[in-house]
Formats: structure tokens, sequence, C-alpha cells
């Protein structure tokens, strides 16, 4: 946890002009917030992985930001034609 705390603000700028960046690609700027917790989640699931002995915290987390832009992308390219099957009716 102290590798959040201590880096909650590159995290919380990093994050967020990661989902800026899908959602200007994507032009869906309605999910910016869901993009960012994404980041967050893939963030946290790599967490462990950080050595302090391989590098800055800061080089780790725009990295690991950046590998998150890249797989949400190509899972939004992949299904952009998938039909909506759980869907209500109103």
């Amino acid at each position: 946890m102290d590798f959040f705390k201590n880096n909650w603000d590159y995290i919380e700028q990093s994050a967020s002009c990661r989902a800026m960046e899908i959602a200007e690609i994507t032009c869906r700027f309605g999910d910016v917030d869901d993009f960012r917790q994404e980041i967050y989640l893939w963030l946290v699931r790599r967490a462990p992985d950080y050595n302090a002995e391989r590098g800055a915290a800061t080089t780790f987390i725009a990295m690991t930001t950046a590998t998150a832009k890249k797989r949400i992308l190509r899972r939004l390219r992949r299904f952009k034609n998938r039909m909506i099957r759980d869907a209500v009716s109103i």
C-alpha cells in the first residue's frame, strides 16, 4: 500500500491522461471514468511486480498505464461489432 500512498498523485494523473487518450481515439467521452477505473485495476494487479531496484516508480506507473491503454483499445476494437444480448427491454 505504500506504493499507492507515495505515488497517488502521479497514478491519478497518468490514469486520467490515458483514459482521455482512449476517449479521444474511440470518441467515447462518456466512458472516461470507466476507462480510468480499468486502468486503476490494471495497476493494482501489476503493483506486486514493481521492483525498486529495476527502476523508478514513475517509470513503472507510466509503462503499466500505457500497457493498460493498449489492452483496452484492443478489446474495444475486437468487440466493436458485437451484439448486446444481455439488454433488458424498457
